[in-house]
């Protein structure tokens, strides 16, 4: 009886231990749902991340939007443009035109004050500077740059002691070797020469006399 009896409580011990067992097993689950539970949480602060980060790119889709506007703006004011070509006075004596026209191309009027300085440089090859509209080009600068083949230079004649210089809008001074006497007369003019400087004139024209 007594054996009967430590029996039952050694068998009931035993069954205690395994119930504890089996709740600490029970208790891994438990681990592991707590951890997804807070998976969904993580998700939930870390969307808020993405969720502002492409605010950006929408922002700056936005931004570059506006760009093209700001180039419209600019493409309002008049742009500048440059030709180079032979120049001819073309028209009537009551109706002349000065224009310039490049190696094949079409013949581009030129207007504005400075067209009449152009057209005294007729038959040489010049660089204009301007802008365009309605199919001329007003000038607003212009260079000779070859007369009949030869490479040629303008610029302001002025005196230096017995010599003679060319200064050039860039403010460089180009002395000219033996000056025909017939230039003297033009000091403090705009002129045009062709040939080595150095070497002297191989032709010459007035531009603008005694600006």
């Amino acid at each position: 009886m007594t054996r009967g009896i430590l029996l039952l409580l050694v068998i009931t011990a035993a069954c205690a231990r395994r119930a504890d067992n089996g709740d600490t097993t029970r208790a891994k689950p438990d681990t592991a749902t707590g951890l997804q539970t807070a998976q969904p949480a993580t998700r939930d602060s870390a969307g808020a991340g993405p969720a502002s980060r492409p605010v950006s790119p929408v922002a700056s889709n936005r931004d570059s939007s506006t760009t093209p506007a700001k180039s419209a703006t600019k493409g309002n004011a008049v742009a500048m443009d440059t030709l180079r070509g032979i120049v001819a006075v073309v028209g009537t004596e009551h109706d002349k035109h000065v224009v310039i026209r490049a190696a094949g191309g079409r013949a581009v009027t030129l207007s504005g004050p400075q067209a009449a300085l152009v057209g005294r440089a007729s038959g040489a090859e010049v660089w204009v500077s301007g802008t365009s509209e309605a199919g001329a080009l007003t000038v607003t600068e212009f260079s000779v740059r070859t007369v009949d083949g030869i490479a040629a230079v303008d610029g302001t004649l002025m005196a230096e002691g017995v010599g003679l210089v060319l200064q050039t809008p860039d403010g460089k001074r180009h002395p000219i070797a033996n000056p025909p006497e017939a230039l003297r007369q033009h000091v403090g003019g705009r002129v045009w020469i062709s040939g080595n400087l150095n070497q002297g004139p191989v032709a010459y024209g007035i531009i603008q006399d005694k600006l």
